[in-house]
C-alpha cells in the first residue's frame, strides 16, 4: 500500500473534491472500430453514488496518477493489464483528476470487486448517453470521444536532432504533447477539450504512441505503470511496407504513408527537446 491520500479537499474553485494529491481513473475500452468501455455504477453512499463513470479514485502520495488510476482499476473491477493509450487531466486550484484511456486484454471481464461499486459492466460508446452518468464523466465525453483508439508515430531518424533519443524514451515514457501530433490532429483533440470545458479550467492531453523509426539506430525501451504494457520502439529501414491498418491516428515525421498525417520535423524537434 501505498502513503494513502483519502480525504476530501475544499478547492478554491468552491468545490469540493476527493484525493489531497489528485485523483485518476481509467476509461477501460476494447475494440476502437465499435468501442466498448467499462462502466462503474458507483455505490450510493460515494459521491456521485448511483451514477455512471470509470473506475477510479484518490491518488496516493507517493503514485503518479496514471499509477494510482491503474491501481484504483485494479482493485474496483478487477482490471487486468493494460495499454495506455492516452491521459487527460483536469486541472483545479488545488486539486486535479486525470483519466486514463486504456485498451484491455481481450479476455477482460466487468466485474465489481470492492464496495465502491454496486456493478460493474461492458457498455457500448454508443449507449452511453442512456444510462445516468457521473456529471464530470459525463461533460468529458466530448474529449474522451476523440482519445479512443491506437495511435502511431513513424519518424525518419535523419531528421531528428542530435541527443534526440534520450529525449524520446523520456517522452515514450511520461507521453507526449499533442503539439507532437500532426495539426489536424490535434486540432481536433482541442475542439473535444473545448466541448469539455470547465469553466476556465485548463485540460491537458498526453498521448503514449507505438513508434516506428526508419533508419539504423540504437534499441530504444520505454517504460510503464505497474500493469501497463508499455509503447513499443523500433526500427524499419522503410516505410514503404509498414502496416498501420490498426491504428487510428498516425503521424508521420520525415516521411509518408497511407493514411498518415504529417508534421513539421523542425516543429517536432522543438517539442521533443522540451522533454
Amino acid at each position: 500500500m501505498g502513503a494513502s491520500a483519502d480525504g476530501v479537499v475544499e478547492c478554491r474553485c468552491e468545490r469540493r473534491h476527493w484525493g489531497h494529491a489528485g485523483a485518476a481513473g481509467v476509461l477501460a475500452w476494447r475494440d476502437a472500430s465499435r468501442p466498448e468501455v467499462i462502466l462503474q455504477l458507483r455505490a450510493q453512499w460515494s459521491m456521485s453514488g448511483g451514477t455512471w463513470g470509470v473506475p477510479g479514485g484518490a491518488i496516493d502520495y507517493d503514485e503518479t496518477p496514471i499509477q494510482g488510476a491503474l491501481r484504483e482499476a485494479r482493485e474496483e473491477a478487477g482490471l487486468g493489464v493494460v495499454r495506455v493509450w492516452a491521459t487527460t487531466t483536469l486541472h483545479h486550484p488545488d486539486w486535479s483528476y486525470t483519466t486514463a484511456i486504456a485498451e484491455t486484454s481481450p479476455g477482460q471481464k466487468a466485474i465489481a470487486t470492492d464496495h465502491e461499486s454496486d456493478a460493474m459492466e461492458w457498455v457500448r460508446w454508443q449507449d452511453l448517453h442512456g444510462r445516468k452518468l457521473m456529471p464530470a464523466f459525463e461533460q468529458t465525453l466530448p474529449l474522451l470521444d476523440k482519445l479512443l483508439g491506437r495511435t502511431l508515430l513513424i519518424l525518419n531518424s535523419e531528421f531528428l536532432d542530435e541527443g534526440w533519443e534520450e529525449h524520446l524514451v523520456r517522452r515514450a515514457t511520461l507521453g507526449f504533447p499533442i503539439e507532437t501530433m500532426a495539426p489536424s490532429t490535434a486540432e481536433n483533440i482541442r475542439r473535444g477539450a473545448a466541448q469539455a470545458r470547465d469553466e476556465d479550467y485548463e485540460r491537458t492531453v498526453s498521448w503514449f504512441p507505438d513508434i516506428v523509426l526508419i533508419g539504423e539506430g540504437p534499441m530504444l525501451k520505454a517504460h510503464s505503470a505497474r500493469g501497463s504494457v508499455p509503447a513499443t520502439i523500433h526500427h524499419v529501414h522503410s516505410a514503404k511496407d509498414l502496416d498501420t491498418s490498426h491504428y487510428q491516428v498516425v503521424t508521420t515525421v520525415g516521411t509518408t504513408v497511407p493514411g498518415g498525417k504529417a508534421l513539421d520535423p523542425a516543429h517536432f524537434n522543438r517539442e521533443l527537446a522540451k522533454a
